[in-house]
């Protein structure tokens, strides 16, 4: 199924465009910091779809990495720039941990994304036009489940990983 048919899709806002400087923008260390984090359930009230921030749930895509993440609370809030695609689940069709899971990982979507980007010149940056057109395998509502819970696991794990090593390093180095 097309990514269009399962989202509805906003670019982030030109930077130079900003009504207000002092604006807290999303970037990509939020987007990685979002894929580590425990995903909350998305707000009951929705953003105003014009609006450039991004709520609990949405989903970011960086146009630049082509990697996608849930918005956690941390990051509720912060507003998108050019280089980020704000997804918004059009049904219950698909599960939004699946579709980062999709598109993330799986070797069918990834040839696709490169595909998309064979000859181009413009930073090796997707359109919105070339991301409707992405295809996303649709497998039963419980597996989407599945894939996208243990995939979100995983990554929250190697973020507590990552921690742990963090923090070990620096207590070793306070005992020098």
């Amino acid at each position: 199924m097309q990514l269009d048919d399962l989202v509805t899709m906003k670019t982030g806002v030109n930077q130079l465009r900003l009504k207000d400087p002092t604006a807290d923008l999303y970037g990509y260390q939020d987007l990685v910091a979002d894929l580590g984090r425990l995903v909350a359930q998305p707000a009951q009230e929705r953003a105003d779809e014009q609006s450039y921030q991004v709520v609990v749930g949405d989903i970011v895509f960086s146009t630049l990495q082509n990697t996608a993440s849930i918005v956690t609370a941390e990051t509720a809030g912060k507003v998108l720039t050019q280089n980020f695609v704000r997804w918004r689940i059009k049904h219950h069709q698909i599960d939004p941990r699946y579709l980062c899971y999709c598109v993330n990982q799986t070797d069918a979507v990834k040839r696709q994304l490169a595909r998309f980007l064979e000859g181009s010149h413009v930073a090796n940056k997707l359109s919105l036009k070339t991301l409707r057109t992405l295809e996303i395998p649709v497998p039963p509502r419980e597996e989407q489940e599945l894939w996208g819970r243990l995939y979100f696991n995983l990554q929250r794990q190697a973020t507590l990983q990552e921690r742990l090593v963090a923090l070990q390093t620096q207590l070793l180095r306070g005992l020098e």
